[in-house]
């Protein structure tokens, strides 16, 4: 976002924000970021710091450094591994790993499905394909996700047994689908823990891991993304929200926060669908979530700075797909800053030294 944009933003919603600090000590606050990082500190709004309450503001990573660490600590040519879902889901696989049910994947006009080769190229021939799916459904629901490029929930749709009469859904859904390669994936069932948040959406963990040169994948932080009404995605960008998980116990902290894209989004202490009260609150499986993305790194060391996604289901946690350029901006916010994170201090350090050495060549 342009500086001009975040001067509107001051202007229109931080000054009339009742909650915020005094001006004075805002751009006091401003001031001491800027000497400090030598550029502007963006961050100060979305992660909410000009709010009343709000602290400790040297502990926050400012984006210039956090959008910079992709480059760094993962090899670029490799990210087909995540960035595909079709290969990731199929890498994956190999290994054995918890994964949801792949019913079905398509390539232009060819479909791959039930061992099949099937070349689909009508609405008609379409139409009865999706209803072919939805017969060998466990759940009567169907995920159709762009196998790239679905980044915050776009192009992902969820197909059930009433839209098999909804001719305007599924022809645009062919449209797209002649444009566009897609995976057709079952819906899982959400553990009952994670349905008390909010049973309308599958409510994700993200679990960010690093894997430093001395030793094996570790832990940065844990976080929890989730639906705030009727939408069966959970991500941030599509109206969701995402909220702190301590990654020692479990428990949820005592807030979560919509996008920070303006000035640090809406704040909740409570689910404004199911009514639960965030703060402590249990993620059920946890221990076995974390230990699921530990092994998923350990497959991948090419990677080492890896943002993943795990559905808990009632059969235990599900790994939904990891990415090397994710938000991870938004983790600095729900951790309160990761310069107060053991793990990402080692991120920061070797940033420091990788930096200086890409500078000297």
């Amino acid at each position: 976002m342009k500086l001009k944009q975040y001067i509107s933003n001051f202007y229109n919603i931080i000054l009339r924000d009742s909650d915020r600090k005094p001006v004075f000590i805002i751009f006091y606050e401003i001031f001491l970021l800027l000497l400090k990082d030598k550029t502007f500190p963006v961050h100060y709004f979305s992660r909410g710091l000009y709010k009343k309450g709000s602290s400790g503001i040297f502990n926050y990573v400012n984006n210039k450094i956090l959008y910079s660490l992709n480059a760094y600590f993962n090899d670029l040519s490799q990210e087909y591994y995540l960035d595909n879902k079709l290969i990731f889901h199929l890498y994956f696989e190999l290994w054995q790993f918890p994964l949801p049910r792949l019913l079905a994947f398509q390539n232009k006009n060819m479909y791959h499905f039930k061992g099949k080769q099937l070349f689909i190229d009508t609405f008609e021939d379409f139409n009865r394909f999706i209803n072919n799916l939805l017969e060998i459904s466990d759940t009567g629901a169907v995920f159709m996700k762009c196998a790239r490029g679905s980044y915050g929930g776009k192009n992902i749709f969820m197909l059930r047994e009433e839209d098999t009469g909804n001719d305007d859904k599924i022809h645009k859904l062919f449209e797209l689908s002649c444009k566009l390669d897609f995976i057709f994936e079952d819906k899982l069932i959400q553990h009952e823990g994670m349905n008390k948040i909010n049973p309308n959406s599958i409510n994700t963990l993200r679990i960010d891991t690093f894997w430093p040169k001395d030793g094996l994948p570790e832990i940065i932080s844990t976080n929890m993304r989730m639906g705030l009404g009727n939408s069966y995605v959970d991500n941030i960008s599509s109206g969701g929200c995402g909220i702190g998980i301590d990654k020692n116990t479990g428990q949820l902290f005592e807030k979560a926060s919509t996008s920070m894209s303006v000035a640090g989004g809406d704040y909740y202490a409570q689910h404004p669908l199911s009514g639960l009260v965030f703060k402590g609150y249990t993620i059920p499986c946890f221990e076995e979530a974390k230990q699921l993305v530990l092994n998923a790194a350990r497959c991948l060391p090419f990677f080492r700075l890896i943002g993943w996604d795990v559905a808990i289901t009632k059969d235990g946690p599900v790994l939904i797909e990891g990415n090397t350029d994710y938000d991870i901006t938004s983790a600095d916010k729900y951790q309160k800053g990761y310069r107060n994170n053991q793990v990402f201090r080692k991120v920061l350090q070797e940033y420091k030294i990788l930096k200086k050495n890409k500078k000297r060549s």
